[in-house]
């Protein structure tokens, strides 16, 4: 009997743990529902009690699907102690998919609590998994999100790569890609280029059923004809947008744009009544600011001093606030960062596994010593004999692992650079067209003042390639994407640079980045 339990306990135990990682049945419908009827799949998830939940596993999908089900009702997303427990929790499990998920509604609450530097970490660590695994869904998302980050951070060029790589991956995954154009005219209308904002926002077709993206269009279009001073338009659009559905903060962004048109038409009673309004909702720090300046601006022109003190006061205030979140690191030292922390950790990890082969070579070659010694101890001239073949086979045998290992890691890195960049090199083909150069001139002319027409004149040596190199110097593409791009390696890529400041007629390569500089700001 006793021996017949035995057998049993195996069982059992496999059993109860695979109970325990086995989503519940309201949460498989949950997750189901998710994409296709989101308001359902969150009635379901409200209804489950988190203290009801048993397992780990049920209730770290419990916090994930939650936070996702109220992203997906466009509600703002807010501090939550459940997403928290699956992050902590597929960390312990090493889930990378469940994880960088979770990495990434992270960041957008962040986003929210209007702490970029924090939600940058947290999408450049789930955009490694999403690039390794070509998930297309959530790299449009990152990407889209990091471009309003870039905006916000008065880091144009960027803000517009991210855009149009959110559009290239959009197209991969079937999503309505009209969202990422209009981002893209948004990206277009700061940078100050109007005509080709409205392009943009003209090029976006909007489904009948998709009344958000119509507000959004309809701001924007009017932000665009109030930054080009033409006030009667964008009055006209602003209105219209406030008539379609939002997020609840962008509705604060709207009514301070129709705010802040009023006050320049000198309608300064409407222009304080909108502000209010736009206060009422949920905004940002910016907005805030902006909201707390029209409204100081009015009671000083209507002389009414205490009040217009109050509002002062609301203003330094917020301004405050804005200096501070101006003052968090910027993308592009964050981006930095982290490649060179990813980079750090590739190189502990292969000397790691160096230092381990090597000991186990040691290793051996210390037992392959002692049994040759203990075999061959009564005999002292065979000893000798045999301690001269034995150097002879550890230096063949260290040099064979030695070798080994210089393979083996040389494969490995090859490995590592083929699983990424493949992916990368499309997506810069298809963002930049590469591969039609007419298309890819007009491109690089519209955005960097007409930089290869400007190098085409004055330096007529300088070739294709050559120009190609100039313009990802510009987008400042990271060396090892320039390299896939090129078709190159670094001792090329380098050549490349020699050969250019050459014709240039500059005296090294270091001056070639201010050269660039000043050809577009002319």
């Amino acid at each position: 009997m006793k021996h017949k339990i035995n057998l049993l306990l195996p069982f059992i135990c496999f059993f109860l743990i695979s109970c325990s990682s086995t989503p519940s049945p309201e949460l498989k419908i949950a997750e189901r529902l998710i994409e296709s009827n989101p308001d359902s799949a969150l009635k379901i998830l409200q209804n489950i009690e988190p203290q009801s939940i048993k397992s780990d596993y049920n209730r770290a999908l419990y916090g994930l699907l939650k936070i996702e089900a109220i992203d997906n009702n466009h509600i703002l997303l807010t501090p939550d102690s459940a997403l928290d427990f699956s992050m902590a929790y597929y960390k312990k499990k090493n889930d990378q998919q469940h994880l960088a998920v979770s990495y990434f509604y992270k960041a957008r609450i962040y986003r929210y609590m209007q702490k970029d530097d924090k939600a940058i970490v947290l999408y450049l660590s789930a955009l490694d998994y999403f690039l390794e695994n070509n998930n297309y869904k959530f790299l449009s998302m990152i990407y889209s999100n990091i471009g309003d980050i870039c905006l916000g951070q008065a880091d144009y060029y960027r803000g517009v790569l991210n855009y149009k790589l959110a559009l290239e991956c959009a197209k991969h995954t079937g999503e309505n890609i009209n969202y990422k154009i209009v981002f893209l005219g948004n990206a277009y209308r700061r940078m100050k280029n109007y005509k080709t904002a409205m392009k943009y926002y003209q090029k976006a077709k909007i489904l009948p059923n998709d009344s958000i993206l119509y507000g959004i269009k309809m701001q924007e279009m009017g932000l665009n004809f109030y930054f080009s001073e033409n006030l009667d338009s964008a009055q006209y659009y602003i209105r219209k947008s406030i008539k379609y559905p939002s997020r609840k903060n962008a509705y604060a962004t709207k009514y301070y744009a129709l705010s802040d048109l009023l006050f320049d038409l000198a309608k300064y009673d409407s222009a304080s009544y909108y502000a209010k309004v736009a206060l009422s909702y949920p905004h940002n720090f910016y907005t805030q600011r902006e909201c707390y300046r029209i409204l100081t601006n009015v009671e000083y022109l209507r002389k009414d001093i205490t009040q217009m003190n109050k509002y002062m006061e609301q203003y330094k205030s917020s301004s405050d606030s804005v200096r501070k979140i101006e003052a968090q690191p910027k993308f592009k030292v964050l981006e930095s960062l982290h490649y060179a922390d990813l980079k750090a950790k590739k190189a502990k990890r292969e000397m790691t596994l160096f230092v381990v082969v090597l000991l186990i070579s040691v290793l051996l070659s210390g037992l392959l010593v002692h049994a040759l010694y203990k075999r061959n101890k009564q005999k002292k001239r065979q000893l000798n004999i045999v301690k001269d073949e034995l150097n002879q086979k550890q230096q063949h045998v260290s040099k064979s692992l030695f070798k080994k290992i210089e393979e083996n890691r040389a494969a490995h890195i090859v490995k590592q650079k083929k699983s990424k960049p493949e992916l990368v090199k499309l997506i810069y083909k298809n963002t930049l067209h590469l591969d039609n150069w007419q298309e890819f001139k007009i491109e690089m002319n519209h955005t960097f003042n007409q930089i290869i027409d400007k190098l085409e004149e004055e330096y007529p040596e300088i070739t294709q390639r050559e120009l190609i190199w100039c313009c990802l110097q510009l987008l400042e593409i990271p060396n090892a994407d320039r390299i896939d791009i090129l078709d190159t390696t670094s001792g090329g890529l380098y050549k490349l640079k020699q050969r250019l400041a050459k014709k240039i007629k500059l005296k090294s390569t270091k001056e070639l980045d201010e050269f660039l500089k000043n050809m577009i700001s002319l």
